[in-house]
């Protein structure tokens, strides 16, 4: 066929097919893209240029175009047509790319704006045909040009490189870019040049060192919405000592009364409020608060505002950094001459928060603060030392506003004041809020007056300003880039600890690498003169180190050369909240330095250091001083300082040590966290300042992560046999080796056998007791299962003589199934009568001691209880109480110090079915993902929108990542999807509900209590819940379950959605999906699809898998996956194209063609499963396939062998029965399948009448 041929039959392919496709497109893009705001702006360019959609034939494949949007919707292979070689491989190489994550669009769109507007296709398949030809990289992670030079097998096979990296290199320990390059975001900023000799930046010093008494003053003219954002935001991230002073320059709007009469009785002293009795004008209006705020500093902040984290000491600490600083502004996305990356007008970057964005300029700034001639009212710090030299705002000549502050600054910069940016601070700026529509107007005018008196401003704009904002602008394009590349910033966590060896740094590592996706934590280590600063974000990375020349003082606890170090680090990493996690070695001047700076100090309490600095009470012959050893009689092998520094411990010294806590350390804390109640109760007998704030005193638990438990076994020795007992844990004399020495010398009949898993003092290694005292040596706290089911002992002791505040071996000796004899107190006898019964308290008298080991020896009956005991604490406490869950309660404290709660009382509401009654106006906030939005929120909240709007209702869906700015005002009600708003915007979108006495609701479809895959979560929902109207959930058994949580708990089951399950044209099958079903299918092929949460359900199939397939002719295909590979390896796995989910949806309604029964098992003894729906019976049956399903949940909904096949029971050969039957007999899978699909259609599709079920 010649190319005039081929023309020929292209342009009549075209002219046959064109309406046929473009009608196809549009339904297409709105069944599968429906809740996305990216394909409703393609479905408006389609609609308004149709022109545009157009076939073409390039290099003998055929594409899709949608003008300058590219082909997303229809690319190769999605026309049903036939492609020639080149254009399959061009598909594969797109969606092997694709699948492994490596392409960023955004990163590809931003730095390669030349090519915007003029993709022909999607910027993947740009990639894919011209752009790592032309050296564009597809993501941060990749470097074309570096791969290939580096690679000359690559380079001279002509294959794309990122796609040989993908399929070949990495497994080849191939670099994907240079190791310099890793990240282009630096882990944190160099420090400066101007450093004392030891290293030490001191240039901060004056300005830490400078308390000003600080006001905010807002003028505020109408501006409701806006306004309360403001506000919020305000009161969320001001330090307390800071006056809010919040003028109303007499607005008509009846709102702004009724929220100044709010917040004064919510919130005076701290904010005031006050009205003009006639309208003033803006600048008598900022004039008044000056003098309302006699004797502060003064912030002026535009009403129109949202400030972020630590906006007012950032901007502090730049005024102060020299004397000659009269006023410091900052930067905005909307403020003219002061906007960044661009003067004018920014639009945020997509996918993220304010607090984030606004945290990435704060963590990533300069701190060049240059000099300027000229500030910015929109928000700007001024000193009363200048207000007192320049006087006030000019407000004859500018008193309805605008160019007063240029007046202002000039007249100071000509009395030798200069003026300095805070590129620090970012703040939110609506712009023109409170000039309406006569802004033009008073510009022009301003600008006149301005250049009459200041001829001379122009130039300086041009050479000062200008150039001052250069270098910021250039760093501000740059984090631009990263944000668009969905780069974060997050709060950066230091911890203070003076051991690197031992439980305390041990549980402190399990918590850093918990937060970890949440916080950023640091490690500042400090022993003897040596103070060490560490980066853990990833692993513990060494970044600065010091020689002290005067390390921190015995008596004093203070170094001063320590406080100026920990001052340099604490501003130049940016960090924003300090947990102390043992104070040894450390100067306590880091306490009085933290509240200077706004940070918030969390201290927790791992022994008794603050008591006494014998550390554990307990003097020299073993009695327990539970207020401080007096008698001079310190026990100094317990202590952290050798005995040459250990003082006389008599009772002057005890006063006097616990004095400078309770008065130079713990006044400057927010809180107090410690292990276990005992501690608790002890310190707060110890310490007024802390007994006064009980409430500020949190019982943690170490958590831990067993990877499985030794389940209890009777090993319990037979008459004649030894008692084998194990002692874990390197034993020392206060770990109880006299008590082991000395119960072998009871002992003339060796009836006692001890195994120390650990090391010990040499006492214990002597021969005379080397067969019945046997050392093992360390261990790894891994390891403990295996090393202890070698050793094979009948229980464990602990023997310390010290009340712990903890105590690791207790939950491993737990855990290993061995119940434990330890003497009652501290932490451990606590322990054995509150959180498990698994096993003895004993007398420390050792002869008692010896009679009750003894007496263990012969009870076997009260063994056994022990041991039954231990196994109910293994499937409760010890199995919950992971590092996650520790880490949550943690994160639960620092959200409430960095976001502190101001919602006050929940708002009443009436259940959801009785608000849906009213026809209110509702925003849906559904939780967003990277390319549309997750599951959950599409099942219980987006799908129902349609039903919603047909009982009367008024629909909005908001973004979450945006609630800090969003008119809440315009709704009647709020539904959240459970995890939908950010943690850092939870704060603020209560206070604005409380504030609007709007309620909101939640929708559950899992029981958030007994979820490891949101527990971290979890604190966070808890407080949503205390503060909800209502919550809607799925099933009655949730609604049980939360009650104790929440109010007005309604049950909304889960339904389907018409649009996408029935209506919607299903998504010809990708060419990989369908080349691994046509290669492994066989006369029955059988289908799973879940998360990888549902290991334990997968393996009540997994053990017939295998015999099934050589049974019969059966084939069984995944969807999803497991965690665990092990198990699953009869199974094939289907890879998801797109995880959009209605594309999932079009996908899975494909897939299902090719299938012919759908498993849906869940294990009746995980307890999660206790709470969830039929969903997944719903969606199977709607695809047209038989279920296989459990009893658990299932059993209610479906009748056994008319619409479902039910397994009672979780044995593997039942669900062999089950299954064999439905393979052998094609006709009961068929009538099965007709009946669940049509009960689905007539009662669990969504529809008007199912929102009136909700009850």
């Amino acid at each position: 066929m010649n190319k005039t041929d081929e023309s020929i039959l292209t342009e009549q392919f075209v002219s046959e097919q064109f309406s046929a496709v473009r009608e196809m497109l549009v339904r297409n893009a709105a069944s599968l893209r429906q809740n996305t705001a990216e394909m409703e702006q393609k479905l408006r360019f389609l609609q308004k240029h149709q022109e545009y959609l157009q076939l073409q034939i390039r290099e003998k494949s055929f594409f899709v175009r949608l003008g300058r949007f590219g082909g997303l919707l229809l690319s190769v292979g999605k026309c049903g047509l036939l492609h020639p070689r080149r254009g399959l491989h061009l598909l594969r190489e797109i969606q092997t790319i694709r699948r492994s994550g490596m392409f960023d669009e955004i990163f590809y769109l931003q730095n390669n704006r030349d090519l915007r507007g003029r993709f022909l296709f999607s910027p993947i398949v740009h990639f894919c045909r011209n752009g790592w030809l032309e050296g564009r990289n597809p993501s941060p992670d990749f470097d074309v040009l570096f791969y290939l030079r580096n690679n000359d097998d690559v380079r001279d096979s002509g294959q794309n490189p990122l796609l040989h990296f993908i399929t070949r290199g990495r497994y080849e320990s191939r670099q994907p870019l240079m190791r310099k390059k890793k990240s282009e975001l630096p882990v944190c900023l160099p420090i400066p040049e101007e450093k004392h000799p030891s290293g030490v930046n001191y240039t901060h010093s004056a300005a830490v060192a400078a308390e000003p008494k600080i006001a905010v003053v807002v003028p505020v003219y109408n501006g409701f919405s806006v306004l309360l954002d403001c506000v919020t935001s305000l009161l969320e991230y001001t330090p307390k000592e800071v006056r809010l002073l919040l003028i109303d320059d007499c607005s008509p709007d009846p709102r702004i009364g009724e929220l100044f009469g709010q917040l004064k009785e919510r919130f005076a002293p701290r904010l005031e409020t006050c009205r003009n009795e006639t309208n003033l004008g803006f600048v008598r209006t900022v004039n008044r608060g000056f003098e309302l705020a006699a004797g502060c500093d003064v912030i002026i902040l535009n009403s129109d505002t949202v400030v972020s984290h630590r906006w007012s000491t950032l901007l502090k600490l730049a005024a102060y950094r020299s004397d000659a600083i009269g006023t410091v502004s900052a930067v905005s996305n909307n403020s003219n001459a002061f906007s960044v990356p661009i003067k004018g007008e920014n639009p945020l970057p997509p996918h993220q928060t304010l607090p984030q964005i606004s945290r990435m300029y704060f963590q990533h700034a300069r701190n060049w603060g240059p000099e300027i001639h000229n500030g910015h009212g929109f928000c700007m710090y001024i000193k009363r030392a200048l207000l007192d030299d320049v006087g006030m705002f000019d407000a004859e000549t500018f008193g309805l506003g605008y160019g007063e502050e240029n007046d202002f600054c000039m007249r100071a910069f000509y009395r030798g004041w200069t003026h300095s940016i805070a590129d620090a601070v970012l703040v939110y700026h609506v712009n023109a809020q409170s000039f309406g529509p006569q802004k033009e107007e008073r510009v022009q005018k301003a600008r006149e007056i301005l250049h009459s008196r200041y001829p001379e401003l122009p130039q300086l704009n041009r050479s000062l300003l200008e150039s001052a904002f250069q270098p910021i602008r250039e760093q501000a394009a740059k984090l631009e880039q990263w944000m668009y590349a969905r780069r974060t910033a997050k709060p950066r966590v230091l911890y203070v600890i003076c051991v690197r060896t031992g439980g305390t740094p041990q549980t402190n590592r399990d918590l850093m690498s918990a937060i970890r996706e949440h916080y950023e934590p640091f490690l500042l280590f400090c022993q003897d003169r040596t103070l060490q600063l560490f980066d853990c974000r990833r692993s513990e990375k060494l970044l600065e180190e010091y020689r002290l020349e005067n390390p921190v003082n015995f008596f004093s606890l203070r170094s001063g050369e320590y406080d100026r170090i920990a001052e340099s680090i604490l501003l130049e990493y940016k960090i924003e909240l300090i947990h102390v996690r043992h104070i040894g070695f450390n100067s306590i001047g880091l306490f009085p330095l933290a509240k200077r700076l706004a940070i918030p100090v969390v201290f927790s309490f791992h022994d008794f250091y603050t008591i006494c600095p014998s550390v554990k009470l307990v003097d020299r012959d073993g009695t327990f001083w539970p207020h401080g050893i007096t008698n001079n009689r310190a026990n100094i092998g317990l202590g952290k300082l050798p005995a040459a520094f250990l003082p006389e411990l008599n009772e002057a010294f005890s006063k006097r040590w616990k004095n400078t806590f309770n008065t130079a350390v713990f006044p400057y804390c927010d809180r107090f966290v410690t292990t276990e109640s005992f501690a608790r109760d002890l310190l707060l007998e110890n310490f007024s300042e802390i007994s006064r704030r009980p409430e500020d005193f949190h019982v943690i638990p170490h958590g831990r992560n067993f990877t499985k438990f030794l389940q209890p076994e009777d090993r319990f020795p037979e008459s004649g046999e030894r008692l084998r007992i194990l002692v874990p844990g390197n034993i020392s004399r206060e770990k109880g080796a006299a008590i082991i020495l000395r119960l072998k010398e009871l002992d003339v009949e060796n009836r006692l056998e001890f195994h120390i898993l650990g090391e010990a003092v040499n006492e214990l290694r002597s021969k005379r007791f080397a067969k019945s005292i046997i050392i093992h040596g360390g261990y790894e706290r891994d390891q403990f299962a295996a090393r202890v089911a070698r050793i094979n002992p009948v229980i464990s002791v602990i023997f310390s003589i010290w009340p712990e505040t903890w105590c690791h071996t207790l939950t491993e000796s737990w855990s290993a199934g061995l119940p434990v004899a330890a003497f009652d107190l501290g932490a451990v006898g606590r322990r054995l009568q509150r959180e498990c019964r698994g096993g003895w308290l004993l007398d420390r008298d050792p002869q008692i001691l010896y009679r009750q080991l003894l007496d263990i020896k012969a009870d076997k009956p009260g063994y056994l209880q022990r041991l039954e005991a231990i196994a109910e604490w293994q499937s409760g406490f010890g199995r919950n109480n992971t590092i996650e869950r520790m880490a949550s309660m943690y994160m639960d404290i620092y959200s409430g110090l960095l976001q502190p709660d101001h919602a006050g009382k929940p708002v009443p509401g009436k259940t959801f079915g009785e608000l849906l009654e009213t026809a209110p106006r509702l925003g849906l906030i559904p939780r967003p993902s990277r390319n549309g939005f997750f599951a959950s929120s599409c099942v219980r909240l987006l799908d129902w929108r349609k039903a919603y709007e047909e009982t009367g209702a008024r629909v909005d869906v908001l973004n979450a990542l945006a609630l800090d700015r969003t008119a809440f005002d315009r709704y009647d009600a709020l539904v959240i999807c459970r995890d939908a708003i950010p943690e850092e915007l939870v704060s603020s979108f209560l206070l604005k509900c409380a504030l609007l006495k709007l309620p909101f609701y939640i929708e559950l479809d899992d029981n958030p209590l007994l979820t490891q895959e949101h527990v971290l979560y979890l604190p966070v929902l808890k407080r949503l819940m205390r503060h909800a109207a209502g919550v809607v959930v799925s099933v009655p058994e949730l609604a049980e379950a939360i009650a104790p949580y929440a109010s007005n708990i309604s049950v909304k089951p889960n339904a389907l959605n018409r649009q996408a399950w029935i209506d919607g044209i299903k998504a010809p099958l990708d060419i990989e999906t369908l080349e691994i079903i046509q290669n492994k299918r066989r006369e029955v092929n059988v289908i799973y699809f879940g998360s990888r949460t549902h290991d334990d359900d997968l393996a009540l199939i997994n053990p017939v898998v295998a015999r099934l397939k050589k049974e019969f002719p059966v084939q069984f295909f995944m969807i999803g996956g497991t965690r665990q590979k092990t198990g699953c390896e009869e199974w094939i796995t289907l890879p998801v194209p797109n995880s959009e989910y209605y594309a999932f949806i079009s996908w899975l309604r494909s897939v299902s063609e090719w299938m012919n029964i759908a498993v849906a098992p869940l294990s009746s003894q995980k307890p999660m499963n206790a709470f969830k729906s039929p969903l997944k019976f719903l969606e199977n049956s709607i695809c047209g396939l038989p279920t296989v399903c459990s009893k658990v949940v299932y059993g209610k909904l479906v009748e056994n062998g008319v619409t479902a096949v039910v397994v009672d029971g979780d044995d593997p050969e039942a669900w062999y029965a089950a299954l064999a039957d439905l393979i052998r007999d094609r006709g009961k899978r068929e009538q099965i399948a007709r009946n669940a699909r049509e009960l689905v259609l007539e009662k669990h599709m969504i529809s008007q009448e199912q929102c009136g079920k909700i009850k």
